[in-house]
Order: structure tokens, then C-alpha cells, then sequence
């Protein structure tokens, strides 16, 4: 391929060339060129074959990473709405977020491009009040009371907005006009006293004290009054679950470098996949760095949207 502009043969025209031969400006100058003279690409044709062959030797290495024409692309959304599936930028593979913008440009073209309202599928940190008590009472509407319990696992977005928005899930619930199943309306006034008698009289009885079967209002209460999570509660007590790590051991450094190590070997980093094989990943990073977005870019630098494709 020859330049349109002075006529040296390359095997694709660059922006670095475009930029200091020829002056383009712009952050986009490759498109500026290929309008210019009506082109469809601005690489060779060998060049293309190449890239072709390199991508469909690394989708026989990794079935997984299938080669998405628009067709394909347009029909995997519509099959994960039809489904219940979340479509937001945090919830989707890897393989599907990089096909969407390598074909329509960004998210947003892409799931307008497949007929897809944006609104209903944002991120929780862009969900308002309003939103947020209309989608706690559609659960309750389609699934009763026990829908309500244990959205931390079922639905982590919605469960952090509300979280952000009302102080704790709970309160979320009260403001939709339900009731939580997991801590009645009539709840106790939790204070350390009574939560370390809460702690005993479990341990005397037998039963769980791990954080999934304690009252949301106690793990509250402990967190705000002594600054730590629950496990050194625990500990503080004299009490620790046979064979669990301590919360200590997780640093900083730690997460990052179990986070370079994901990107590398080729995993996706987007939230909704973490949770589903390493919880206590995006527990930590979250609990050091205060979100996953801030954890990504403190371990590999970039926009949220970049860190999205796997490190070279």
C-alpha cells in the first residue's frame, strides 16, 4: 500500500507518519486520512491476511475468544437480555466489551446498534434514588420478600448502589416500602457490648458467626466503631475459624501483583467475571483501593475502559 499523499509503499499507513510527514492533527488522523481519499482501510492487503491468520490461530488456542462478525455480536446481546443477563460495561466478558468497540466504536453505539436501551442496563454508580427504589420494588413485585435477600451475590451492582445511595442495603429496601427478610423492621439497637454477647452466645450454641449469618446492622456497627472488618472482631474475641487466613495477610501489593497476574495470563478482568472464580479478589481490592475501577488502574495503570483488554 502505497501513501495517498507521497507515495512511499507501506505495509500500513500510520498515525506516526501521518502526524510528523504530513502534519495531521487530531486524535483520530488515521480517520482523517481514510475519508479524504474514500478508503476503506489503511493497511495492506498482505497485511491483513496476516492479522487474520494470527487471530484465527489464537481463537483455536482460546475457543473462547470467537471471532464476532455484527450479526453474531447483535444476536449475543439480544440472547443476554432475553435472558436476565446484566449488559453493563462492569458485567460483560472481555471478548464481548473489545468486539463492541472494535466494531461500532464504543459501548453505547454498540448496544444501540442491537436495538438495546442504554438506561436499563447503566452501571450502579449512575443509578439514581428514583431508579433504585423502582428496581428494589420490581423484585419484590415478581419475587416477594425473598427475592430482597442476598443480592450482594445475586445482583452485586444494584446491591452497591444502594449501598452508596441509602448507607447499607437494608435501608434501601425500608425506603422502597419493603420489608428485608433478613432484618425485620423491628430491629435491635446494635452497640459492642451486645455484639460481642451476640458473638458468645452463637459460639456457645454452635452455630455460625461467619459473616454471611451475622445481622447487617451489627456488621455496621462494627465496622464504623472500631475501624476493622469483622474477622478481627473475631479475633479481638479470642475467636478464629479452623483453617481461615487472616485479612492481614492481603496487602496493597499483593492485590496488585494477583491482579498483573490475571491480566497476563490472559483472564477477564471485568468484575462479574472475578466474582464468579475469585470473590475474595474483588473483596480485598475493593476493601484497599475503595472500587474495582480504582484497583485496576492502580495495578495497571489506564482508563477503566482499557484495562479491559489483556496485558501484552
Amino acid at each position: 500500500m502505497r501513501c495517498r499523499l507521497c507515495g512511499q509503499a507501506f505495509r500500513a499507513v500510520t498515525p506516526m507518519h501521518l502526524r510528523r510527514i504530513h502534519g495531521f492533527r487530531g486524535p483520530h488522523p488515521i480517520r482523517t486520512y481514510k475519508r479524504r481519499f474514500g478508503l476503506r482501510v489503511a493497511v495492506s492487503a498482505e497485511t491483513r491476511r496476516l492479522v487474520t491468520r494470527a487471530r484465527r490461530r489464537q481463537v483455536r488456542r482460546h475457543p473462547s475468544q470467537r471471532l464476532w462478525t455484527p450479526s453474531l455480536f447483535r444476536a449475543e446481546l439480544r440472547r443476554m437480555v432475553r435472558e436476565g443477563e446484566g449488559l453493563a460495561e462492569s458485567q460483560v466478558s472481555h471478548a464481548l466489551y473489545a468486539a463492541g468497540r472494535r466494531l461500532y466504536g464504543n459501548w453505547d453505539a454498540a448496544l444501540r446498534a442491537a436495538g438495546i436501551d442504554r438506561q436499563e442496563h447503566e452501571v450502579a454508580r449512575r443509578w439514581s434514588r428514583e431508579r433504585l427504589i423502582a428496581a428494589i420494588r420490581d423484585l419484590a413485585r415478581r419475587g416477594g420478600r425473598h427475592a430482597l435477600a442476598g443480592m450482594a451475590q445475586k445482583d452485586a451492582s444494584l446491591y452497591d448502589a444502594a449501598r452508596r445511595r441509602f448507607g447499607n442495603w437494608d435501608k434501601a429496601v425500608i425506603a422502597a416500602g419493603c420489608q428485608s427478610q433478613r432484618r425485620p423492621a423491628s430491629r435491635r439497637r446494635w452497640t459492642l457490648d451486645v455484639a460481642r454477647r451476640w458473638v458468645r452466645q452463637r459460639l456457645r450454641e454452635g452455630r455460625s458467626v461467619a459473616s454471611a449469618d451475622v445481622p447487617l446492622g451489627l456488621l455496621d456497627r462494627v465496622r464504623c466503631d472500631t475501624g476493622e472488618g469483622w474477622g478481627a472482631f473475631l479475633e479481638q474475641l479470642g475467636h478464629r475459624p479452623e483453617g481461615s487466613a487472616r485479612r492481614s495477610a492481603w496487602t496493597k501489593a499483593k492485590v496488585r501483583r494477583i491482579l498483573r497476574a490475571r491480566c497476563n495470563a490472559g483472564l477477564s478482568m471485568s468484575a462479574r467475571a472475578v466474582d464468579g472464580d475469585a470473590p475474595r479478589l474483588r473483596a480485598e481490592a475493593r476493601r484497599w483501593f475503595g472500587s474495582w475501577r480504582k484497583a485496576l488502574s492502580a495495578a495497571l495503570g489506564g482508563s477503566g475502559s482499557a484495562l479491559r483488554r489483556p496485558a501484552p
